[in-house]
């Protein structure tokens, strides 16, 4: 039970301190927690996670639309260079993600998830 309680305090904690919804709780974090998983909002996860997890969801959305607009078999660009592309794209959108998330949680002074009441 210490999750759901840490997850209600972080929830509380987010909403007085006036941190806008759509950054409390991106579209992502609301799909995960309706598939059961049982995820931290981005402000309490550390660096590494928000960077990974943002990285890797925006860049397999960017990829496979620029496959399917762009990239595709008729302009003959080879897989490698696509995912290598997307890879790429997803590691710059994910650490500006995460340097988002850093910065607003020190902005609005927000405990780690740890301090936070079990």
């Amino acid at each position: 039970m210490s999750f759901e309680t840490r997850l209600a305090a972080a929830i509380t904690l987010l909403n007085t301190r006036g941190v806008g919804e759509s950054a409390r709780f991106p579209w992502w974090l609301r799909l995960a927690w309706r598939l059961g998983l049982r995820l931290r909002p981005p402000h309490f996860q550390p660096f590494a996670v928000n960077l990974f997890w943002n990285g890797l969801w925006f860049g397999a959305i960017w990829g496979v639309c620029m496959w399917l607009a762009l990239w595709g078999p008729q302009v003959m660009m080879p897989c490698w260079l696509a995912l290598l592309l997307s890879a790429l794209v997803g590691t710059i959108y994910g650490l500006f993600q995460a340097l988002f998330y850093a910065a607003t949680a020190r902005q609005y002074r927000l405990p780690r998830w740890e301090d936070l009441p079990e």
